[in-house]
């Protein structure tokens, strides 16, 4: 009744590995991205806003679970890290150099981060922290571009068949029954949605 989880909660625990280990891959890919002499600069851009959009998700995901979270970049070998200081800056950051680097459209595979996801992305992080003044902007941005639009119906957007419609911004892919154990490709950390329905999974 108080919203209070007991530290040996193991669903609280993997939600905070799973953050931490999405973070350490975005740094991991965000120093051999600077490190390689086979990329050209454009390609550098493109990939290190993907990877400091991702960074910023992840660190924002935990930030949202309990503030108090340190913030680890490319460049922390230290990783008994204090979290007394406020992360939200360096997210911020983050998701501003994914903006700046990232293109309108991916030329990629969906599932991959533009311009518009991280406009979109900030705005919500602006919202979360009343900065409605700030989110404003950002998303008349992502409604100008024309790169988005409602569907006529609703429901497309839970169609598998339907997926990646206009009114997509940012989706990534999971999947089920791909030999994966336990279908850990499925979104298991949807367990922390709850209260939650009980379907089964179809698709």
């Amino acid at each position: 009744n108080r919203y209070e989880f007991l530290p040996d909660d193991p669903y609280i625990r993997a939600k905070f590995q799973q953050c931490y280990s999405g973070i350490g891959k975005s740094n991991v890919s965000i120093r051999l991205i600077n490190a390689s002499t086979e990329l050209t600069d454009a390609q550098k851009k493109v990939l290190g806003g993907e990877a400091k959009f991702l960074r910023a998700h992840y660190h924002f995901d935990a930030y949202k679970m309990w503030i108090n979270v340190p913030f680890v970049d490319e460049n922390t070998t230290e990783y008994r890290q204090k979290n007394d200081v406020d992360i939200f800056p360096k997210i911020e950051a983050d998701f501003k150099d994914a903006i700046d680097g990232l293109p309108e459209v991916s030329s990629y595979a969906s599932g991959r981060a533009n311009k518009g996801a991280a406009q979109a992305y900030l705005a919500r992080a602006y919202m979360f922290k009343g900065r409605y003044a700030d989110a404003k902007p950002l998303l008349a941005a992502v409604i100008a571009s024309n790169k988005y639009a409602l569907v006529d119906n609703f429901h497309d957007n839970f169609d598998a068949a339907k997926q990646n419609n206009t009114e997509m911004i940012f989706a990534y892919k999971a999947s089920v029954n791909d030999g994966a154990g336990e279908s850990a490709n499925g979104n298991w950390g949807d367990r922390l949605n709850a209260p939650h329905g009980n379907a089964p999974v179809t698709q």
